[in-house]
């Protein structure tokens, strides 16, 4: 069965810092309750882990 949450879009605002203090609360609040949105968050911050040793990559010249 696929499970799904009205507020699952805002996990990667979460994780990029997009979302207002008190929004930011707000989830986190949420995310003790839901499993689908925790599930997805632990998703997304694994593959920005990966992506993390780009982020000082210098790129070749030419």
């Amino acid at each position: 069965m696929n499970h799904t949450c009205k507020y699952t879009d805002l996990v990667s605002s979460l994780i990029d810092g997009e979302l207002s203090p008190d929004e930011a609360a707000e989830f986190e609040d949420h995310l003790l309750v839901c499993q689908v949105c925790r599930e997805e968050r632990d998703a997304l911050k694994e593959l920005s882990g990966m992506f993390s040793v780009f982020r000082d990559a210098v790129p070749p010249i030419g």
